[in-house]
């Protein structure tokens, strides 16, 4: 029904609540599959406060997904 399967060049990028979509702290690629855990690993030095994480398609910037809010302390 218009859903395009994933792609192993699907996207997953860290960003501060609120940000830009063109605003990542860190991104990276996703595995394409259907379903399942991604797994993200947080940089050293990320600043401490509210965060999300976005899924994008392969073609750029369409957002798929955004998680709930992340607290970085």
């Amino acid at each position: 029904s218009g859903r395009v399967p994933p792609s192993l060049t699907d996207w997953v990028g860290l960003y501060v609540s609120g940000a830009a979509n063109s605003a990542f702290v860190a991104w990276s690629y996703t595995t394409g599959t259907q379903s399942g855990n991604v797994t993200f690993t947080i940089p050293a030095g990320t600043a401490p406060g509210a965060y999300e994480l976005r899924l994008f398609g392969n073609n750029g910037f369409t957002l798929i997904a955004v998680s709930q809010r992340l607290i970085i302390s």
